[in-house]
């Protein structure tokens, strides 16, 4: 389960998600985004970053292997519709 939240002008500060596990295994992990909207640091229920993302100028995310996937540039949304 994702629950996404959003903040008084609309834009998404917080994506939580949930996969079904025992109490003894389930992890808790925060999302923050910078002025963009862009998804950039990982932080665990201590405050300790788990995983950064950085972006080169146009929105491609500079790969490091330690990085989480599947996050993408806040403008990816609107380039993908102006791609069509």
């Amino acid at each position: 389960m994702t629950v996404f939240v959003y903040d008084a002008a609309g834009k998404q500060i917080a994506e939580y998600s949930t996969i079904v596990e025992s109490a003894l295994t389930a992890k808790l992990s925060y999302l923050t985004s910078d002025h963009l909207g862009s998804p950039r640091i990982n932080t665990d229920q201590n405050g300790t970053v788990i995983a950064r993302h950085d972006y080169h100028p146009f929105g491609e995310e500079i790969f490091i292997a330690q990085r989480t996937t599947g996050l993408d540039y806040s403008a990816d949304s609107v380039r993908k519709q102006t791609q069509r």
